[in-house]
C-alpha cells in the first residue's frame, strides 16, 4: 500500500483536449482533485491574463473543488540563452510565476513550475543561460515559488529537479534511481514505459509500491503529477494511472 502521507497526484493538462475549462471538467470527472495547467496554452498564458482573468481561473478551479498542484511551461530551453528570446522567455517565467502567487491567494496551489533548465551551444549562449537560470531563480526565490527542471544539476537558488519516469526508462536508467539520486526533487512526472513506448503509470516498467516507498522517503514533498503525454488515448491513459494509483494505495478500492 501507498504511504497514507503523499499527496493525490495531479494531471496535467497539456495534453487534454478542449478549451482549458473543458480540460478541467474532464480532469474532475476522471476523478482528479488537483491540476497542472499548461502555461503556453491559449487562455492560460500568464503574459496574457489580467486580473480579471486569474481571477476566473480561480473561481473556476474552486468550482470544480479542484487544487492547482503548479504549472507547466514547455518553452524551448535555448530561448533562455539566445539574444534575441531571452528577454522573453524570463519574462514568461517571472509571469508565471506571480500567476502562482496570485491564484494562491484564491486557491489552494502548490508554488511549483516544470520550467527548462536553460542552455545554449558556444560561450556566449551559455553565459547567457547561466545569468537566465540565476535571474528566474532569483524571482521565483523571493516570490516563494520553486522551479523544476529535468535533470538539473548545478543550478543556482530556486531551482530544484523535475523527474519524469518514462523518459528515465526510455533512457535505460531505473526510474527509482532517478528520483533517490536526484538533487532537490521538486516534481515527479508519474508516466511509465516498457519496450513498445509509453504506458500508464502501472503498466509499464514501474512498480507503484516500491515507487510510492521511494517518494516517501527521498521526495515527500515532491508535486505528483501524472502526465498522459505520448500515450494514445490521454483521458483514458490518465484514468488508468489514477487507479493504478489509488489501487496500490487501497487494495479495495475496487469493491
Amino acid at each position: 500500500m501507498l504511504p497514507s502521507s503523499l499527496s493525490p497526484p495531479s494531471i496535467a493538462l497539456v495534453r487534454l483536449p478542449g478549451d482549458p475549462r473543458e480540460s478541467m471538467e474532464a480532469a474532475r470527472r476522471l476523478g482528479f482533485r488537483a491540476v497542472t495547467l499548461d502555461a503556453t496554452r491559449p487562455g492560460l498564458r500568464p503574459r496574457e491574463m489580467d486580473r480579471s482573468a486569474r481571477r476566473g481561473l480561480a473561481a473556476t478551479l474552486r468550482r470544480l473543488e479542484l487544487r492547482l498542484a503548479g504549472l507547466d511551461l514547455p518553452i524551448p530551453p535555448e530561448h533562455l540563452a539566445r539574444p534575441d528570446t531571452q528577454d522573453r522567455a524570463l519574462a514568461a517565467l517571472a509571469a508565471a510565476c506571480e500567476l502562482l502567487v496570485e491564484c494562491a491567494a484564491l486557491v489552494e496551489t502548490s508554488p511549483v513550475i516544470a520550467a527548462p533548465e536553460p542552455m545554449g551551444e558556444g560561450d556566449d549562449e551559455e553565459a547567457r543561460a547561466r545569468e537566465s537560470a540565476r535571474v528566474a531563480g532569483e524571482r521565483a526565490v523571493n516570490l516563494g515559488v520553486r522551479l523544476a527542471a529535468p535533470e538539473a544539476q548545478e543550478l543556482p537558488p530556486g531551482w530544484a529537479t523535475s523527474v519524469d519516469l518514462a523518459r528515465a526508462i526510455e533512457a535505460g536508467r531505473s526510474p527509482l534511481k532517478a528520483i533517490s539520486t536526484a538533487r532537490e526533487v521538486a516534481m515527479i512526472r508519474l508516466t511509465d514505459a516498457d519496450h513498445a513506448g509509453r504506458r500508464p503509470l502501472g503498466a509499464g516498467r514501474v512498480d507503484v509500491g516500491q515507487l510510492a516507498a521511494v517518494i516517501a522517503t527521498t521526495a515527500a514533498d515532491a508535486c505528483l503529477v501524472i502526465d498522459p503525454a505520448g500515450l494514445p488515448d490521454p483521458l483514458a491513459g490518465a484514468s488508468a494511472a489514477l487507479q493504478g494509483w489509488t489501487d496500490a494505495h487501497d487494495p479495495f478500492a475496487r469493491s
